[in-house]
């Protein structure tokens, strides 16, 4: 039996697990799923990734989050763990959208904390604010390269309890006009 992430995200994307843990372990696939060592208590898995989600909901305190994680997936990821939950704390998704300029990140990983971050807080927003928006949601989108365009686009899907895929926050930005050169993009989306 292996643990495909790609499901385990849907998964949890549609049972409301902790955005800090569906992120950190779809940036940091490598940490997904380990083998047990022995001598240790706690490793990450699919399922210690959910428990660590069901206790962390609220928690923002760094010593708490550290005794929780530690417990959950192991005191060796904890550390990757918490560095990423601090980027994305010092991250400010509305003035990002408000100016539409990406801020400066050194590796991948940090880019898809951004897109995260981003793509959380349209998802908060009402159309209204969407439509006032989207001048610079399509800035934003635009500055990515490659596979991040999609994945932006992705991050727009919300997924239901029962799997199912809900578009239509994504079909109603794609519907904009101004965000015409994003429906180009579905394609790779959709296949």
């Amino acid at each position: 039996m292996t643990a495909d992430l790609d499901v385990w995200r849907e998964w949890a994307k549609g049972n409301g697990l902790d955005n800090r843990v569906v992120g950190f372990v779809y940036a940091f696939p490598q940490h997904f799923c380990e083998l047990p060592k022995e001598g240790v208590k706690a490793w990450p898995t699919p399922r210690s990734w959910h428990m660590l989600s069901d206790v962390i909901k609220d928690v923002e305190n760094e010593a708490t989050l550290r005794q929780l994680a530690s417990a959950a997936v192991g005191s060796a990821v904890t550390s990757v763990f918490l560095s990423w939950v601090k980027y994305l704390q010092d991250l400010d998704p509305r003035e990002i959208l408000k100016t539409g300029e990406l801020p400066r990140y050194k590796d991948r990983q940090h880019l898809f904390a951004i897109v995260t971050a981003v793509t959380t807080e349209i998802k908060k927003m009402k159309k209204e604010e969407i439509k006032k928006s989207i001048v610079n949601i399509v800035k934003i989108w635009s500055y990515l390269e490659g596979d991040y365009k999609v994945t932006f686009l992705k991050e727009l899907i919300e997924y239901k309890k029962d799997g199912q895929m809900d578009t239509s926050l994504l079909a109603y930005i794609v519907g904009l006009p101004e965000a015409k050169e994003m429906t180009k993009c579905i394609q790779d989306l959709i296949s």
